[in-house]
């Protein structure tokens, strides 16, 4: 999006370009500036957007299901209901939470599994 014009910049923006330039009025930051800065946050948002997609597969009871949630807390209010903490042990559900495509919580027989980060070192046995 492109303003041509200092006072067609909503307000939202305004605090925006405030916030990251450090002035007091958006009249001192060039148009091209500002233009820049209301882009780069457009983008940031959309990517941002794309996490807060959680998806649960899971398997309970030999049925197998998947739940689609748009928050974190949604998304672990649901696990604890699918465990049924206080009544059962949850040794008869598995499922796999993922953020965004990655998998980011797993839990199998009763037991939250460790799930590396896609990007984290492994340690490797070099040969002596």
């Amino acid at each position: 999006m492109q303003y041509k014009n200092h006072k067609d910049i909503p307000a939202n923006f305004r605090r925006l370009i405030l916030d990251e330039t450090g002035l007091k009025r958006v009249s001192k930051v060039s148009l091209y500036d500002c233009n820049q800065i209301i882009n780069e946050h457009l983008i940031a948002e959309q990517e941002d957007a794309t996490l807060k997609n959680f998806e649960i597969e899971f398997v309970e009871d030999g049925k197998h299901g998947l739940h689609k949630s748009d928050s974190i807390e949604g998304a672990l209010i649901w696990i604890d209901r699918l465990l049924s903490y206080d009544e059962q042990d949850g040794t008869d559900v598995s499922f796999i939470m993922r953020q965004a495509g990655r998998t980011v919580r797993a839990y199998h027989q009763g037991k939250y599994l460790d799930v590396p980060a896609k990007d984290a070192l492994r340690r490797t046995k070099r040969a002596a």
